[in-house]
């Protein structure tokens, strides 16, 4: 797709037809605010694209069983975080939170799909009076939207918030926070949310967490201070 700026964070999906998905965004500079949000697929051969807002920020794309395309990303005009869903007859969208554009906002939101296609998520919020981020979690069980706080008052930095869920819908996560980077883990068993701190795993970055095919939790991750990646 020609744009008219430069490419960022783009994400990608193969579908059960094996055709490749791929969601990213562009700026527009020097127009602020302008970072036209396009979703394409190729075919095997060629690319066809489609623009759906002009103001889209750190998309993250899951497919359902039918190829529809899910997505979830900022607002960057009125900072809102947005669902998206492609139908038939176009995109669904579902503002769900307002979001920090501001404050170290780079990956902090993430959500995967179940087994019937509902998407379960989580984000970081700033709370205006104690200048933290607090994170959420927030799901679609067919008919309502369901949402609460898992972590209170973590420091403002916080990056690279990932998840992943087993077949039985259980939740791993983690995220990285503080000057240092502190790596930390979540894990909902379906009735209680785990959370740590993993003692002296710093400046963790580019964090991966996912469950391995035989359950195990693991975290693929990029050392900031050793350049290194670790599993």
């Amino acid at each position: 797709s020609d744009t008219a700026g430069e490419v960022y964070i783009p994400d990608l999906a193969i579908g059960s037809d094996d055709l490749l998905r791929l969601v990213y965004y562009y700026s527009e500079a020097p127009v602020d605010g302008v970072h036209p949000l396009e979703y394409g697929i190729y075919d095997g051969s060629s690319w066809s694209f489609e623009s759906f807002t002009d103001s889209g920020l750190y998309p993250v794309l899951d497919l359902d069983r039918e190829n529809k395309a899910h997505i979830l990303y900022a607002d960057a005009l009125n900072e809102n975080l947005v669902y998206t869903v492609e139908t038939e007859s176009g995109w669904e969208t579902t503002v769900l939170e307002t979001v920090d554009l501001l404050q170290e906002s780079f990956f902090t939101w993430d959500f995967v799909l179940d087994a019937v296609g509902n998407p379960h998520m989580l984000y970081a919020v700033r709370d205006a009076v104690t200048d933290k981020k607090d994170v959420y979690y927030s799901y679609y069980d067919g008919s309502a939207w369901h949402t609460e706080m898992i972590a209170a008052d973590t420091e403002l930095l916080l990056l690279s918030l990932q998840m992943d869920m087993d077949a039985e819908g259980n939740i791993f996560f983690s995220y990285s926070y503080s000057a240092q980077l502190q790596l930390t883990t979540g894990y909902y068993d379906g009735n209680a949310w785990t959370i740590e701190d993993l003692v002296g795993f710093n400046y963790a970055f580019f964090l991966t967490p996912q469950f391995d095919p035989r359950g195990n939790r693991e975290i693929l991750y990029f050392d900031l201070a050793e350049e290194k990646l670790y599993r």
